[in-house]
């Protein structure tokens, strides 16, 4: 049996090449900080008051690193790092909105800075957007 390496993954790589260990690294390195940045609870959104909220989904490069950000009237409400063909990503950030707001909750808009990791090469994606947006509302 192999022995794993301190971040779970076999010892095998050890045998990979440096580029692999790296690009491997990488991927781990990214998915600890998605697991402690992303939005998972309703909890950790603030209070805001009205009966049509409407919140846009946008992406930036802040200091090098990629994130998804999410606004009301301007102002950013969250922001976690951005992932490729992020549409299931942001049905899910949808759903802690709805959870959260409601009723009030009028809408997360896309807009076209987040269209590209947003629908990535599915290219179904734009319409299920849309769809789950119909639904959201």
């Amino acid at each position: 049996m192999e022995s794993s390496s301190p971040f779970g993954y076999p010892a095998t790589l050890r045998r990979d090449t440096e580029e692999e260990r790296q690009a491997k690294l990488r991927e781990i390195n990214f998915k600890e900080r998605f697991r402690r940045l992303s939005l998972k609870s309703p909890d950790e959104l603030p209070d805001i008051q009205g009966d049509h909220i409407i919140f846009t989904f946008r992406s930036d490069t802040i200091r090098g690193e990629d994130y998804n950000i999410i606004e009301h009237q301007g102002q950013e409400v969250w922001r976690e790092p951005m992932v490729w063909e992020g549409f299931e990503r942001f049905m899910e950030i949808g759903r802690i909105l709805k959870e959260k707001y409601g009723s009030n909750l009028g809408d997360l808009l896309p807009d076209e800075t987040s269209e590209t990791f947003l629908y990535g090469d599915k290219l179904e994606a734009p319409a299920l957007i849309k769809k789950f947006r119909n639904e959201l509302r």
